[in-house]
């Protein structure tokens, strides 16, 4: 596995979860960043939905799931952009939409450095 760069991932936190792929054998990186991406990808979605309808709870409370679930997949990134929605979403005079296409962005180049880190 490569290591990647430029700030994107947590490498200690995804050689942990390589340590556990290893001893159990019942699921690997792949499949679990395959899932990240699907979830992320369709939470961002949500999240601009949510924004544009003006449900700032519904938006916290799902940047809030976003933000942790990068932080366990080591995508710290990504994550740092979901905390700044989750911040932003009840302050009125703050651009969501701009905020939630940074976190695409910043998605997708996650992505890339997860298939990267997986290279072998």
């Amino acid at each position: 596995m490569n290591a990647p760069t430029g700030g994107l991932l947590d490498l200690e936190q995804l050689r942990e979860l390589a340590d556990l792929e290893d001893t159990s054998g019942e699921w690997n990186l792949s499949t679990l960043f395959e899932l990240f991406a699907l979830d992320a990808s369709e939470a961002l979605e949500r999240m601009r939905e949510l924004a544009h309808n003006g449900d700032s709870q519904a938006l916290v409370r799902m940047a809030h799931r976003l933000k942790g679930s990068s932080v366990s997949i080591g995508a710290t990134g990504f994550s740092r952009h979901c905390r700044e929605i989750e911040l932003g979403a009840g302050q009125a005079d703050r651009d969501l939409d701009l905020q939630i296409e940074h976190a695409r962005c910043q998605l997708d180049a996650t992505l890339g450095a997860l298939r990267q880190y997986l290279r072998p």
